[in-house]
């Protein structure tokens, strides 16, 4: 993990008021784990990781990116009921239209593949699921 991934482990505990006995005890980690993530000395492993997404609602993508992905996400997102909750960003129709384009283009193994992942990490697919006409 990069010393920004590990701030943002950080910043998301910090955003959420938990201490790192709290944070680690969700995602089943001990608080000195904790403090080795925040660091950069040690990574989540990915139980951890969708447990943070299950349990908190933040976006995998945001954590582990290393770069300058979303920079405003904390600052935009409130917490509500223990969970982070973003500021509605509605997509374009064009790139909704091309990304429904390419899960057509899919076979049913990629497509089975795709619902999996949006399941794991808590989006809501019923909408995938319900639509097998696409």
């Amino acid at each position: 993990m990069t010393p920004a991934q590990g701030e943002k482990i950080h910043q998301l505990r910090m955003k959420l008021g938990l201490t790192p006995q709290q944070f680690g005890r969700t995602v089943g980690a001990t608080a000195v784990v904790v403090a080795r993530w925040e660091s950069g000395l040690a990574e989540p492993g990915w139980l951890a990781l969708v447990r943070m997404r299950r349990a908190y609602g933040v976006d995998l993508n945001w954590l582990m990116d290393s770069g300058n992905f979303r920079p405003d996400y904390l600052r935009e997102a409130t917490v509500r009921d223990g969970k982070l909750v973003e500021v509605p960003v509605k997509a374009s129709r064009e790139t909704e239209h091309k990304l429904i384009g390419d899960y057509r283009k899919l076979n049913e193994i990629d497509r089975s593949f795709v619902r999996m992942v949006l399941e794991t990490v808590g989006t809501n697919s019923k909408r995938l699921k319900d639509k097998t006409s696409w």
